[in-house]
């Protein structure tokens, strides 16, 4: 797959949907792939979270993923963090 697009629900307080998100992946090459996901609050009326990152496969066994968050919340309105996840894919 060259790229993937997806949208998810997340129900809270009994069945009703408050909040949504909407990500998805693009492969550049058989080692690089690009990912983004959004997340919209409707009650808020407003995008609470964003995580941008960017994976490098390096063999068939294990990938590293380089991550940005974007958190924005009513006491820390710009909250940025970065992270790194290590993946054993298997042998």
């Amino acid at each position: 797959d060259i790229w993937e697009l997806e949208l998810k629900t997340y129900a809270k307080r009994g069945n009703q949907i408050h909040q949504y998100a909407l990500g998805g992946k693009y492969q550049l090459n058989k080692r690089h792939l690009v990912k983004a996901r959004w997340y919209f609050d409707a009650r808020l009326r407003r995008m609470t979270k964003q995580v941008y990152s960017y994976q490098v496969m390096f063999n068939p066994a294990w990938t590293v993923e380089y991550r940005v968050h974007v958190n924005s919340h009513k006491k820390r309105p710009n909250d940025v963090r970065g992270s790194i996840q290590f993946n054993w894919l298997g042998a």
